[in-house]
């Protein structure tokens, strides 16, 4: 499967800029989020390819998150992302 979307939910700017700095250079189109509302109205809209979920983010945690992406039955890979 080709990933050609990938969401980068991650609340730090400098691991964020750097996951996306990477992944545009590998030619990927990167959309990103701060917290996890955002993160998930992003999931929504976006409909990713890849979805790489930090754990620790404000108001909806990365756990939480991913159950709710999947409530919504959507079968994204996901990669957690953990310090």
């Amino acid at each position: 499967m080709s990933a050609d979307k990938i969401l980068i939910i991650e609340d730090d700017p400098t691991m964020q800029e750097a996951l996306r700095d990477n992944f545009e250079f590998g030619g990927y189109t990167v959309h990103l989020a701060a917290d996890g509302r955002t993160g998930l109205k992003a999931v929504l809209a976006h409909q990713p390819d890849l979805i790489l979920l930090d754990i620790m983010l404000a108001g909806i945690n990365g756990f939480d998150l991913c159950q709710r992406i999947r409530s919504e039955g959507l079968t994204i890979p996901l990669i957690m992302l953990s310090a």
